[in-house]
């Protein structure tokens, strides 16, 4: 099987800036191994030795020249970010359930529980829906523990 001739060539600014980078000490490794490869490939090395060289596969090295041939240093060394998942409660939703914990539990109850939580937020119409893990989450975040009395804050309100 004949090896295709490597057409890959950096700009000498980009040169230049790998090298920076190179030598400057504290860069992640998976920014690292993608600036080596892009000098390994700048310096006609075919994408199978590069990778074989790197301990990645051919397809991340194919990859990574192509994002550098579409946008340049910074979209090859660097990843997109990521959108992630939607947080379950919106800001003000999470804002009023901890106001409603830090207020005296309704009547008939000592103190907050975690279901008592998720139960209250649902009939106050704070939220349509709300797990137990959720509203645990955000107590947590929070640092609050109302089911220990003495870790609640409560509101003169009453």
């Amino acid at each position: 099987m004949a090896r295709r001739k490597n057409s890959f060539k950096l700009n000498d600014s980009d040169k230049s800036r790998l090298s920076i980078l190179l030598t400057g000490g504290n860069l992640p490794v998976r920014e690292t191994r993608r600036a080596l490869c892009l000098i390994n490939l700048d310096q006609g090395r075919t994408q199978e030795d590069v990778a074989g060289f790197l301990g990645i596969t051919v397809k991340a090295v194919f990859n990574i020249s192509k994002r550098y041939k579409s946008g340049g240093l910074e979209r090859a060394l660097h990843d997109e970010s990521r959108p992630g998942k939607e947080p379950l409660l919106s800001q003000d939703e999470g804002n009023k359930i901890i106001a409603m914990v830090t207020s005296q539990p309704p009547d008939g109850f000592q103190r907050w529980s975690i279901r008592l939580i998720a139960s209250e937020a649902k009939v106050r119409q704070i939220v349509k829906t709300i797990s137990k893990d959720t509203v645990y989450s955000l107590l947590r975040s929070h640092d609050l523990k109302p089911w220990r009395e003495k870790n609640v804050v409560h509101s003169k309100t009453q």
